[in-house]
């Protein structure tokens, strides 16, 4: 249902659809003879639909001239008005037809090994409760894997992070959360109750890092980081996933240049410290624009409102 509130009316009053759509058109062209023509409706009726409109209203929407229509300001602001709920008219009709058809829908769900994965379960439970009919089926992938899944469509939606990464236009994206790299460090580290702490204080330390094949982007901006802080990191030893990186930071083997989405939530034994300067990470959810699974653009638009 659309509600619209008109400053300008002392009154709230129901304004019939069909007189706005006349109003509108009236507008658009000004000029009542085109307007009732495209309206396929004679031209006296589209006059009395105005003018029932203008009493409604208590306004005088439109000056008639000898030969067009000029608009009050009045006139302009209900035009803004009405641009609003018809321009968007089309993507209601679209949702609407979408949530007709999800019944027995599946859809495939990619996600990255990250604090947002242990949200998921409530994320479905959310999804469940609107739409019982839709199955969503997940599968947990490194960095690059989830977006190579949702590109070859053999996931419907990637939720993964972003780094300064850009993305063909056929791939949509909704930023779900921002936040920054920051160095995940032994809860007996020196540095670990830091408030925050200059990447190159970190320059004798021995690094953990993601696996380069595994995690290019996160392998790649983490070894730059670091050059661009004057030195070359010490990595002591890769691994093909985040979980195995915080667990060997917890052992002790070193530390971790990650971010506060790493999988840290209720962990002992590890502190991730603020960096300055640090780059960007944002979670992001990922979906090709020609996906014809009409049940994607719901799932994006109930993500977005998620608390991630």
């Amino acid at each position: 249902m659309l509600a619209i509130t008109f400053a300008y009316i002392e009154a709230v009053e129901l304004v019939n659809y069909n007189k706005l759509r006349y109003f509108y058109e009236a507008g658009r062209t000004l000029n009542l003879t085109r307007a009732a023509r495209n309206l396929y409706i004679s031209q006296p009726a589209l006059s009395k639909h105005i003018a029932d409109l203008e009493g409604d209203l208590g306004v005088i929407l439109f000056v008639r001239t000898n030969r067009n229509l000029v608009l009050t300001r009045g006139g302009e602001v209900l035009m803004e008005e009405c641009a609003r709920i018809f321009e968007c008219e089309e993507e209601i009709y679209r949702r609407v037809r979408s949530a007709a058809s999800i019944d027995g829908v599946r859809v495939k769900l990619a996600f990255m090994g990250i604090d947002a994965a242990y949200r998921i379960p409530d994320f479905l439970a959310r999804i469940g409760e609107k739409w019982p009919h839709i199955s969503i089926e997940t599968q947990r992938l490194n960095w690059d894997r989830v977006y190579d899944a949702v590109e070859r469509g053999t996931a419907d939606l990637g939720l993964k992070l972003s780094s300064c990464e850009s993305y063909p236009e056929h791939i949509g994206r909704r930023v779900l959360r921002e936040d920054h790299v920051a160095a995940v460090l032994p809860a007996g580290h020196p540095l670990a109750g830091a408030g925050s702490l200059r990447l190159e204080q970190l320059k004798d330390e021995p690094f953990v890092f993601l696996t380069k094949e595994e995690s290019v982007i996160p392998h790649d901006h983490a070894l730059r980081m670091c050059r661009e802080a004057g030195f070359t990191p010490n990595i002591v030893a890769s691994y093909q996933n985040v979980e195995t990186v915080v667990m060997m930071v917890r052992a002790g083997a070193g530390v971790a240049l990650l971010s506060p989405f790493a999988p840290l939530g209720g962990l002992s034994g590890v502190e991730c410290v603020p960096l300055t300067a640090a780059p960007e990470i944002t979670l992001d959810l990922l979906w090709r624009k020609d996906n014809p699974n009409p049940a994607v653009g719901l799932l994006v638009d109930c993500a977005g409102r998620f608390d991630w």
